[in-house]
């Protein structure tokens, strides 16, 4: 049987979506020096919860803590790196303070 994604999952990662936009446009990430790292460990906190449904979806056995650690920080790098490419090469500061964020 094959379960639907979970709403508190879609609902969670809209919230965090907007919430950025919104810090982005009005100038929070510049404002609140932490907000970056609270963002950061909502998205965290978002791809643990999607590994999890995953994990369950096919059939799996419950991912280990490790296992649920990596997998965020392989989805965060690929994050990093994709603010990285789209900074440097789209010519613009598309995300919180552009590079000096990122690196």
């Amino acid at each position: 049987m094959i379960q639907k994604f979970p709403y508190f999952l879609a609902i969670f990662l809209w919230v965090i979506v907007l919430f950025s936009i919104t810090a982005n446009v009005l100038g929070w990430y510049d404002a609140y020096d932490g907000l970056d790292w609270v963002m950061h460990f909502l998205g965290g906190i978002w791809v643990a919860g999607a590994i999890f449904y995953l994990y369950q979806r096919q059939g799996w056995k419950a991912p280990s803590f490790f296992q649920v650690l990596l997998w965020v920080l392989i989805v965060a790098l690929i994050w990093e790196l994709h603010e990285f490419i789209a900074d440097r090469f789209l010519g613009k500061q598309l995300f919180q303070q552009g590079n000096i964020d990122t690196l």
